[in-house]
């Protein structure tokens, strides 16, 4: 067996080689590249779709399925029906106002007081205050939310919300003075 060896050959196939090498290493780089922003991409989906979500689930009440909602026109007429009743007065679209609405849910449904308890959002409500005085007589209202207790039709107690909160204790006194 005669190898003939051909330098040419040998210097050829270093040089495939060595652009084989660099080629490969050059796709390498562009691959990582094309992954790098793909999940740059996709953390800026993922972000999208969960400030969406939140702002969509803040956007509705908690109580909304939960509890007996009524709308402002219907308001006088549907606790004149009712004996005793506590009235949520609240808005919608803040995180802080969903958690309270949670905890006062949480405390009623312990309390076995949820076909006592009625919801009233005043989100999209334009002078609600006025309207609620021309219902209810005059009643103090200085921030929303606020729990009103209604008695055959008429306002007995009104606890306005303290830094936009309403305090489960305040509850738990209207519950007890009032035997609910």
């Amino acid at each position: 067996i005669i190898i003939i060896f051909n330098w040419k050959d040998c210097f050829t196939m270093i040089k495939l080689k060595r652009w084989w090498y660099e080629t490969k290493t050059f796709k390498n780089y562009i691959g990582l590249g094309v992954l790098f922003l793909l999940v740059i991409v996709l953390l800026f989906y993922l972000k999208s779709w969960s400030d969406t979500y939140k702002k969509e689930k803040y956007s509705k009440s908690y109580l909304t399925d939960k509890v007996e909602e009524v709308k402002l026109s219907e308001l006088e007429v549907s606790t004149k029906e009712m004996n005793d009743v506590l009235l949520l007065v609240t808005t919608t679209g803040s995180k802080k106002v969903y958690k309270q609405e949670e905890k006062i849910y949480e405390y009623m449904k312990k309390q076995n007081l949820i076909s006592k308890f009625i919801y009233l959002d005043i989100t999209n409500e334009k002078d609600y205050t006025s309207k609620l005085n021309n219902i209810y007589g005059n009643i103090e209202i200085s921030e929303v939310p606020l729990l009103i207790y209604i008695k055959n039709g008429n306002a007995i107690k009104v606890i306005n919300s303290d830094n936009g909160e309403i305090k489960v204790e305040l509850i738990t006194q209207i519950i007890n003075e009032y035997e609910l």
